[in-house]
């Protein structure tokens, strides 16, 4: 545990722990243990990465949206 001694890393691993036992779902939170460095580079390119459209992401998983037979039929009707 190499950055224990950061600031973020009370938090991050927290919500670590609680995502891997089932109990936790802020994968938010982890952000700073998948970069090399948690700086402000790292930050503004992790909040550039959010999602903007929100009626995108509400639908992103809908109904059919893994099913190739769906896709291909709504591909086909664009």
């Amino acid at each position: 545990m190499r950055r224990k001694n950061e600031p973020w890393f009370p938090d991050a691993f927290a919500a670590l722990e609680a995502i891997t036992q089932g109990t936790g779902s802020n994968w938010e939170a982890t952000a700073p243990f998948f970069c090399g460095r948690w700086d402000a580079a790292a930050q503004k390119h992790n909040a550039a990465s959010r999602p903007s459209n929100k009626e995108a992401v509400a639908v992103f998983a809908a109904e059919g949206a893994f099913s190739p037979e769906t896709t291909r039929a709504m591909l086909a009707a664009c």
